[in-house]
C-alpha cells in the first residue's frame, strides 16, 4: 500500500518557493513489517527549466505549463500539480526547488475566451534531445537545471472516416478518441465525443 509523507515548514518559520509555505513529499511502500530507521534527507529541489515552440502560429496569451507528479508505487496517479507561466515574448518557463520523481509536462490555456478555443497539442518533448513524452520527466535527486524543449502544433489534423454494421452505414454513432496513455485519459480531459 502506498503512503506518503509529508513534511511542511511551521507556518511562523515557514520559508516561501513560489508564494507557498516549503514542504517536501516523499513516498514509500507499507508492508506486512515494521518500517524502522527510516531516514529522509530534505533539501532543495532541482530546477526545471524549458522552452516552448509553437508551429502554425505564435505562442497563445495566458499559456500555462504544468508538470504533474507520477504516483511512484502507482503511475497510472498524480498526486499534485505545480503551474508555471509561459512567455509569450520568449516561450520560457521554469519550476524552482523541484522535489526527486517522475513528472509528466502538459499545457493548457485556462478559462473561456477566444485565446482559450485555441487548439493545440504537445507534438513533442525532449531533454537534450532524447523524447519523454511517454517516459516522463526524470527528476534526480542531485542535479545540474534540467532544461526541456517542448512544441505545440497548432495545425491539428483531421480524422475521417465511416461507421459500419457489416457493410451498412450507422448513423449517429458516438465516437470517441482516448489518450493511449491510460494516465493521461481521465486528468487531463483528453478524451473527446463526436457523433458520426
Amino acid at each position: 500500500m502506498s503512503r506518503a509523507l509529508l513534511i511542511q515548514s511551521p507556518s511562523e518559520h515557514a520559508v516561501e518557493l513560489d508564494g507557498v509555505p516549503a514542504s517536501f513529499l516523499h513516498f514509500f511502500e507499507v508492508t506486512s513489517g515494521d518500517i524502522r530507521n527510516m531516514a529522509i534527507h530534505v533539501g532543495h529541489g532541482l530546477q526545471l527549466q524549458g522552452t516552448v515552440q509553437a508551429l502554425g502560429g505564435r505562442l497563445p496569451e495566458q499559456l500555462i505549463a504544468d508538470i504533474l507528479y507520477r504516483d511512484p508505487v502507482d503511475d497510472t496517479r498524480y498526486e499534485y500539480v505545480r503551474t508555471a507561466a509561459v512567455s509569450r515574448a520568449d516561450g520560457t518557463f521554469e519550476f524552482m526547488d523541484v522535489q526527486q520523481g517522475i513528472y509528466d509536462l502538459v499545457f493548457r490555456i485556462p478559462g473561456i475566451s477566444s485565446t482559450a478555443e485555441r487548439k493545440f497539442f504537445v507534438r513533442t518533448i525532449s531533454i537534450n534531445g532524447r523524447d519523454v513524452m511517454e517516459t516522463g520527466i526524470s527528476v534526480p535527486a542531485r542535479s545540474a537545471p534540467i532544461q526541456i524543449s517542448a512544441t505545440l502544433d497548432f495545425q491539428p489534423g483531421r480524422m475521417l472516416g465511416k461507421t459500419l454494421d457489416s457493410n451498412r452505414l450507422l448513423k449517429n454513432s458516438n465516437l470517441a478518441t482516448v489518450a493511449a496513455l491510460y494516465e493521461r485519459r481521465f486528468f487531463l480531459e483528453s478524451t473527446k465525443y463526436r457523433r458520426s
